[in-house]
């Protein structure tokens, strides 16, 4: 997905144009990426953003990043932030 999405609702993320399969040219099967940058692009991707929805709506939780960040310390700092309460319990001594 776009950086800009990251964070955005999940339905929000769906219903972005990025998260659409068209066509790029004349090939059915290559598709107008949804993100670039410099040596990187990414596919649509609205099934990972709908396990996500999903693994959210059932009590878990969900950390989705965009591969055309510059940077994925965000990326990790938020998966950080969601392990941190499981990484703090009881601990064997």
């Amino acid at each position: 997905m776009p950086p800009a999405l990251v964070g955005a609702p999940w339905d929000t993320i769906l219903a972005d144009e990025s998260q659409q399969f068209v066509p790029s040219g004349a090939d059915d099967s290559i598709f107008v990426p949804s993100c670039e940058s410099p040596g990187t692009s990414a596919q649509p991707s609205p099934r990972y953003v709908e396990l996500a929805k999903v693994l959210e709506e059932q009590g878990g939780h969900a950390v989705l990043g965009s591969i055309c960040e510059a940077d994925y310390a965000s990326y990790f700092d938020a998966i950080l932030g969601e392990l941190g309460s499981f990484l703090e319990a009881d601990r064997c001594e």
